[in-house]
């Protein structure tokens, strides 16, 4: 039945579209993660982190609901050689990266197995938004003092001993009515949340009216 009505959604559009040319794009079914990070003159990665977005943002959007993404500092090793030969390969310089990928949930015939790694976009800036603040909460230092050692020296000149944590971003709707305010997140959560506030009105239908930045020490924690 579902086939049928694709099918049929399918030739309807071939049937009304106008005169512009179209990309289609076959589906993949992948969680999108991210290499993040700030690289040096030689397109050397002086700096990295993970960011993973479980639901994708058109579904966000078009569903009108709240939303989690989070990052983490801990990257698989596969995953860091492969952005790392990706910021190599774009010759990127000095500058702040923000790469995504489809980490595959099923595999895909002539694509990649289950767990691969498949290119989605590049970036040449820093991940949208207040992202880098959650960037900074995750790793215990600043990503804008590192970039501006880059600048400055070429190298990341700052402590990077600092215990490190999963930073959550979670992001609420004013159309809804939360069992749990504000107020009891920040009472109940008081050592975890580092920051929250209000969405810009221009982003607010796709990322939410307000979020929190929160950091754990383990996926567990977060998770709860």
């Amino acid at each position: 039945m579902l086939v049928r009505r694709i099918i049929t959604k399918l030739i309807n559009f071939f049937n009304e579209k106008d005169s512009s040319n179209y990309m289609m794009e076959e589906y993949l079914d992948g969680e999108i993660v991210s290499f993040d990070g700030v690289c040096n003159s030689n397109s050397e990665v002086v700096f990295a982190v993970s960011e993973h977005f479980p639901t994708p943002i058109d579904i966000v959007l078009n569903n009108q609901q709240d939303n989690f993404y989070y990052c983490d500092p801990n990257i698989p090793s596969d995953f860091y050689e492969i952005g790392k030969n990706v910021v190599k390969s774009f010759g990127i310089k000095k500058r702040y990266f923000h790469i995504e990928f489809f980490k595959l949930k099923n595999d895909k015939e002539g694509l990649g197995k289950k767990g691969d790694y498949i290119a989605l976009e590049c970036n040449m800036r820093a991940p949208g938004g207040t992202t880098p603040d959650l960037i900074n909460f995750a790793s215990s230092v600043s990503s804008y003092d590192i970039w501006a050692d880059v600048m400055m020296f070429d190298e990341n000149r700052q402590d990077m001993s600092h215990e490190k944590y999963i930073a959550m971003a979670f992001t609420r709707r004013d159309r809804f009515n939360y069992v749990n305010s504000d107020y009891d997140i920040c009472l109940k959560y008081h050592n975890n949340v580092c920051m929250s506030g209000r969405t810009p009105a221009a982003l607010a239908d796709a990322l939410g009216d307000s979020y929190f930045y929160a950091k754990f020490k383990n996926m567990d924690e977060a998770m709860e």
